[in-house]
Protein backbone atom coordinates (compact mmCIF):
# COMPACT_ATOMS: atom_id res chain seq x y z
CA UNK A 1 0.00 0.00 0.00
CA UNK A 2 1.63 3.09 -1.28
CA UNK A 3 -1.09 5.72 0.02
CA UNK A 4 -0.39 6.74 3.54
CA UNK A 5 -3.72 8.99 3.86
CA UNK A 6 -5.55 5.83 4.36
CA UNK A 7 -3.78 5.43 7.71
CA UNK A 8 -5.90 7.04 10.75
CA UNK A 9 -4.12 5.50 13.28
CA UNK A 10 -0.98 3.16 14.21
CA UNK A 11 0.85 2.25 17.46
CA UNK A 12 2.67 -0.45 19.38
CA UNK A 13 0.80 -2.63 21.48
CA UNK A 14 1.72 -5.84 23.58
CA UNK A 15 0.72 -9.22 22.69
CA UNK A 16 1.90 -11.64 25.67
CA UNK A 17 -0.90 -13.83 24.50
CA UNK A 18 0.63 -14.56 21.66
CA UNK A 19 4.12 -13.65 21.35
CA UNK A 20 7.14 -12.27 23.28
CA UNK A 21 7.35 -9.97 21.13
CA UNK A 22 5.36 -6.10 20.66
CA UNK A 23 2.80 -5.80 17.77
CA UNK A 24 2.63 -2.99 15.26
CA UNK A 25 -0.90 -1.91 14.38
CA UNK A 26 -2.15 0.76 12.10
CA UNK A 27 -5.37 1.46 11.01
CA UNK A 28 -6.44 1.88 7.78
CA UNK A 29 -9.84 3.55 5.99
CA UNK A 30 -10.99 1.44 3.73
CA UNK A 31 -14.09 0.93 1.90
CA UNK A 32 -15.57 -2.31 3.25
CA UNK A 33 -15.20 -5.39 0.67
CA UNK A 34 -18.62 -7.86 0.56
CA UNK A 35 -17.84 -11.30 0.24
CA UNK A 36 -19.25 -13.19 -2.57
CA UNK A 37 -22.11 -15.12 -2.31
CA UNK A 38 -21.95 -19.31 -2.49
CA UNK A 39 -23.90 -22.64 -2.92
CA UNK A 40 -22.77 -25.53 -0.13
CA UNK A 41 -24.17 -28.81 -0.31
CA UNK A 42 -24.95 -30.57 3.04
CA UNK A 43 -27.31 -33.25 3.90
CA UNK A 44 -31.08 -32.71 5.58
CA UNK A 45 -31.75 -34.77 8.21
CA UNK A 46 -34.68 -32.61 9.30
CA UNK A 47 -37.18 -35.65 8.52
CA UNK A 48 -35.19 -38.32 9.58
CA UNK A 49 -37.07 -41.30 10.28
CA UNK A 50 -35.22 -44.06 12.21
CA UNK A 51 -37.45 -46.34 11.92
CA UNK A 52 -37.68 -46.41 7.94
CA UNK A 53 -34.16 -46.10 7.62
CA UNK A 54 -32.57 -49.06 9.48
CA UNK A 55 -35.87 -51.35 7.71
CA UNK A 56 -34.61 -49.86 4.60
CA UNK A 57 -30.72 -50.51 5.56
CA UNK A 58 -31.79 -54.09 6.28
CA UNK A 59 -33.58 -54.81 3.13
CA UNK A 60 -30.84 -53.36 0.68
CA UNK A 61 -29.11 -56.13 -1.51
CA UNK A 62 -25.74 -55.83 0.75
CA UNK A 63 -24.52 -59.35 0.21
CA UNK A 64 -23.95 -58.45 -3.85
CA UNK A 65 -20.84 -57.13 -2.17
CA UNK A 66 -19.48 -61.14 -0.93
CA UNK A 67 -20.71 -62.47 -4.58
CA UNK A 68 -18.73 -59.81 -6.42
CA UNK A 69 -15.15 -60.98 -7.22
CA UNK A 70 -13.77 -58.06 -8.55
CA UNK A 71 -12.61 -55.68 -5.49
CA UNK A 72 -13.03 -52.39 -7.05
CA UNK A 73 -16.89 -53.32 -7.83
CA UNK A 74 -17.29 -54.32 -4.24
CA UNK A 75 -16.05 -50.34 -3.47
CA UNK A 76 -18.37 -49.59 -5.63
CA UNK A 77 -21.82 -51.38 -4.47
CA UNK A 78 -20.97 -50.35 -1.06
CA UNK A 79 -20.87 -46.77 -1.92
CA UNK A 80 -23.82 -46.65 -4.07
CA UNK A 81 -25.71 -48.55 -1.33
CA UNK A 82 -24.66 -46.20 1.32
CA UNK A 83 -25.61 -42.66 -0.96
CA UNK A 84 -28.76 -44.61 -2.45
CA UNK A 85 -30.01 -45.08 1.65
CA UNK A 86 -28.67 -41.34 2.60
CA UNK A 87 -30.42 -39.94 -0.33
CA UNK A 88 -33.80 -41.38 0.20
CA UNK A 89 -33.53 -40.70 4.11
CA UNK A 90 -31.37 -37.65 4.14
CA UNK A 91 -31.38 -36.04 1.11
CA UNK A 92 -28.54 -33.91 -0.17
CA UNK A 93 -29.68 -29.67 -0.17
CA UNK A 94 -28.24 -26.50 -0.97
CA UNK A 95 -27.55 -23.11 0.82
CA UNK A 96 -26.86 -19.88 -0.55
CA UNK A 97 -24.26 -18.06 2.31
CA UNK A 98 -24.19 -14.38 1.72
CA UNK A 99 -21.85 -13.75 4.54
CA UNK A 100 -19.63 -15.78 7.00
CA UNK A 101 -20.73 -16.98 10.07
CA UNK A 102 -20.09 -15.33 12.92
CA UNK A 103 -18.45 -17.41 15.66
CA UNK A 104 -19.49 -14.74 18.28
CA UNK A 105 -22.80 -14.87 17.37
CA UNK A 106 -25.25 -17.03 20.78
CA UNK A 107 -28.54 -17.72 20.43
CA UNK A 108 -29.16 -15.19 22.96
CA UNK A 109 -28.01 -12.40 20.38
CA UNK A 110 -30.24 -13.74 18.08
CA UNK A 111 -33.40 -13.40 20.36
CA UNK A 112 -32.09 -9.88 20.82
CA UNK A 113 -32.03 -9.34 17.12
CA UNK A 114 -35.44 -10.85 16.65
CA UNK A 115 -36.73 -8.81 19.07
CA UNK A 116 -35.24 -5.67 17.60
CA UNK A 117 -36.31 -6.25 14.46
CA UNK A 118 -39.92 -6.59 15.30
CA UNK A 119 -39.89 -3.72 17.18
CA UNK A 120 -38.68 -2.03 13.99
CA UNK A 121 -41.70 -3.41 12.21
CA UNK A 122 -44.51 -2.44 14.97
CA UNK A 123 -42.55 1.29 14.88
CA UNK A 124 -43.00 1.27 10.88
CA UNK A 125 -46.46 0.29 11.17
CA UNK A 126 -47.67 2.72 13.81
CA UNK A 127 -45.04 6.19 13.32
CA UNK A 128 -45.84 5.97 17.27
CA UNK A 129 -43.06 7.71 19.55
CA UNK A 130 -43.31 5.05 22.36
CA UNK A 131 -42.58 2.34 19.69
CA UNK A 132 -39.69 4.29 18.42
CA UNK A 133 -38.21 4.55 22.02
CA UNK A 134 -39.00 0.67 22.60
CA UNK A 135 -37.48 -0.10 19.29
CA UNK A 136 -34.14 2.34 20.11
CA UNK A 137 -33.57 0.88 23.53
CA UNK A 138 -33.73 -2.79 22.01
CA UNK A 139 -31.47 -1.44 19.38
CA UNK A 140 -29.17 0.29 21.57
CA UNK A 141 -29.08 -3.06 24.16
CA UNK A 142 -28.44 -5.24 21.34
CA UNK A 143 -25.40 -3.23 20.03
CA UNK A 144 -24.03 -3.49 23.35
CA UNK A 145 -24.31 -7.52 24.14
CA UNK A 146 -22.92 -7.95 20.57
CA UNK A 147 -19.84 -6.09 21.33
CA UNK A 148 -19.51 -7.98 24.61
CA UNK A 149 -19.65 -11.21 22.41
CA UNK A 150 -17.37 -10.53 20.40
CA UNK A 151 -14.90 -9.04 23.14
CA UNK A 152 -15.48 -12.33 25.23
CA UNK A 153 -14.77 -14.69 22.06
CA UNK A 154 -11.40 -12.69 21.18
CA UNK A 155 -10.75 -13.36 24.94
CA UNK A 156 -10.93 -16.94 24.91
CA UNK A 157 -8.67 -17.44 21.84
CA UNK A 158 -5.92 -15.81 24.02
CA UNK A 159 -6.30 -16.85 26.98
CA UNK A 160 -4.74 -20.53 26.76
CA UNK A 161 -0.94 -18.58 25.94
CA UNK A 162 0.20 -22.63 25.85
CA UNK A 163 -1.69 -23.34 22.93
CA UNK A 164 -2.59 -20.59 20.57
CA UNK A 165 -3.78 -22.61 17.42
CA UNK A 166 -7.19 -21.48 18.05
CA UNK A 167 -6.19 -17.70 17.39
CA UNK A 168 -4.06 -18.79 14.57
CA UNK A 169 -7.23 -21.13 13.02
CA UNK A 170 -9.01 -17.71 13.44
CA UNK A 171 -6.98 -15.18 12.28
CA UNK A 172 -6.74 -17.33 9.11
CA UNK A 173 -10.65 -17.73 8.83
CA UNK A 174 -10.92 -14.45 8.84
CA UNK A 175 -8.08 -13.83 5.65
CA UNK A 176 -5.41 -12.17 8.20
CA UNK A 177 -2.62 -14.91 8.80
CA UNK A 178 -1.70 -15.93 5.00
CA UNK A 179 1.51 -18.41 3.38
CA UNK A 180 3.89 -15.65 2.06
CA UNK A 181 5.89 -18.02 0.58
CA UNK A 182 3.53 -19.46 -1.53
CA UNK A 183 6.18 -22.46 -2.40
CA UNK A 184 4.03 -25.22 -2.18
CA UNK A 185 1.05 -25.02 -4.02
CA UNK A 186 -2.15 -23.72 -2.37
CA UNK A 187 -4.22 -26.81 -3.55
CA UNK A 188 -1.73 -29.68 -3.55
CA UNK A 189 -3.92 -32.34 -4.95
CA UNK A 190 -0.99 -34.24 -7.41
CA UNK A 191 1.03 -36.42 -4.93
CA UNK A 192 3.97 -36.56 -7.29
CA UNK A 193 3.57 -32.88 -7.52
CA UNK A 194 4.42 -32.85 -4.02
CA UNK A 195 6.92 -35.50 -3.73
CA UNK A 196 8.59 -33.46 -6.27
CA UNK A 197 8.82 -30.86 -4.22
CA UNK A 198 10.32 -32.41 -0.94
CA UNK A 199 12.57 -34.22 -3.15
CA UNK A 200 14.30 -30.91 -4.79
CA UNK A 201 14.24 -29.79 -1.35
CA UNK A 202 16.95 -32.58 -0.12
CA UNK A 203 18.86 -32.67 -3.24
CA UNK A 204 19.58 -28.41 -2.73
CA UNK A 205 19.63 -28.35 0.97
CA UNK A 206 23.06 -29.91 3.13
CA UNK A 207 20.94 -30.16 6.05
CA UNK A 208 18.88 -32.68 3.97
CA UNK A 209 21.31 -34.43 2.57
CA UNK A 210 22.97 -35.76 6.25
CA UNK A 211 19.49 -36.33 7.13
CA UNK A 212 18.71 -38.80 4.00
CA UNK A 213 22.37 -40.30 4.52
CA UNK A 214 21.42 -40.82 8.14
CA UNK A 215 18.10 -42.61 7.52
CA UNK A 216 19.29 -44.88 5.11
CA UNK A 217 22.12 -45.92 7.10
CA UNK A 218 20.39 -46.61 10.31
CA UNK A 219 16.89 -47.41 9.34
CA UNK A 220 16.62 -48.54 5.43
CA UNK A 221 19.22 -51.46 6.37
CA UNK A 222 16.78 -52.70 8.95
CA UNK A 223 16.09 -56.44 8.33
CA UNK A 224 12.56 -56.62 9.80
CA UNK A 225 9.61 -56.04 7.17
CA UNK A 226 6.65 -54.60 7.76
CA UNK A 227 3.49 -56.40 6.46
CA UNK A 228 -0.13 -56.28 6.53
CA UNK A 229 -2.53 -58.35 8.64
CA UNK A 230 -6.50 -59.55 8.36
CA UNK A 231 -9.19 -57.54 10.51
CA UNK A 232 -12.59 -58.75 11.96
CA UNK A 233 -15.73 -57.25 12.80
CA UNK A 234 -14.44 -56.19 16.18
CA UNK A 235 -11.74 -54.05 15.31
CA UNK A 236 -13.04 -52.32 12.59
CA UNK A 237 -15.86 -51.49 14.41
CA UNK A 238 -14.25 -49.72 17.51
CA UNK A 239 -12.04 -47.76 14.88
CA UNK A 240 -15.20 -46.37 13.08
CA UNK A 241 -16.53 -45.36 16.28
CA UNK A 242 -13.78 -43.64 17.20
CA UNK A 243 -12.94 -41.59 14.00
CA UNK A 244 -13.46 -38.00 15.14
CA UNK A 245 -13.38 -35.84 11.78
CA UNK A 246 -16.38 -35.70 9.68
CA UNK A 247 -14.76 -34.90 5.76
CA UNK A 248 -16.30 -36.15 3.28
CA UNK A 249 -13.78 -38.53 0.75
CA UNK A 250 -13.85 -38.33 -2.93
CA UNK A 251 -17.05 -40.72 -2.85
CA UNK A 252 -18.97 -38.03 -0.40
CA UNK A 253 -19.53 -40.58 2.60
CA UNK A 254 -19.09 -39.08 6.05
CA UNK A 255 -17.61 -40.70 8.91
CA UNK A 256 -21.28 -40.19 10.58
CA UNK A 257 -23.09 -42.06 7.74
CA UNK A 258 -21.05 -45.14 8.50
CA UNK A 259 -21.69 -44.76 11.69
CA UNK A 260 -25.75 -44.32 11.15
CA UNK A 261 -25.35 -47.95 9.15
CA UNK A 262 -22.86 -49.50 11.93
CA UNK A 263 -23.09 -52.14 13.38
CA UNK A 264 -25.03 -53.75 10.15
CA UNK A 265 -22.48 -52.61 7.68
CA UNK A 266 -19.09 -53.63 9.61
CA UNK A 267 -19.33 -57.19 8.05
CA UNK A 268 -18.91 -56.14 4.74
CA UNK A 269 -17.02 -53.44 5.29
CA UNK A 270 -14.74 -55.83 7.30
CA UNK A 271 -15.03 -57.96 3.85
CA UNK A 272 -13.79 -55.16 1.54
CA UNK A 273 -10.94 -54.56 3.81
CA UNK A 274 -9.62 -58.00 3.57
CA UNK A 275 -10.06 -58.40 0.40
CA UNK A 276 -7.85 -55.37 -0.20
CA UNK A 277 -5.10 -57.00 1.68
CA UNK A 278 -5.27 -60.20 0.38
CA UNK A 279 -5.36 -58.70 -3.55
Amino acid sequence: MTDVSLVSNKGVINADSISDHKMIYCEVNLSKNHCAPRVIKYRCYTNFNVSNFNYDLQNLPWNDIIYENDINNKIILFENLILRLFDIHAPVRESRITKPKAPWLTTNLKIFMRQRDAALSKFKKSKNLEDWNIYKNLRNFTLAQVRREKKKYIDSLCADKKNSRPLWNALRNLNLCRNKTNIIPAFPSDPDEINQFFNTFVQNNTVGQEQKSFYEQHLFNNTSSFSFRLTDVKEVSNILNNIKTNAAGADQITSSMLKYCSPFIDKYLTHIINCCIEA
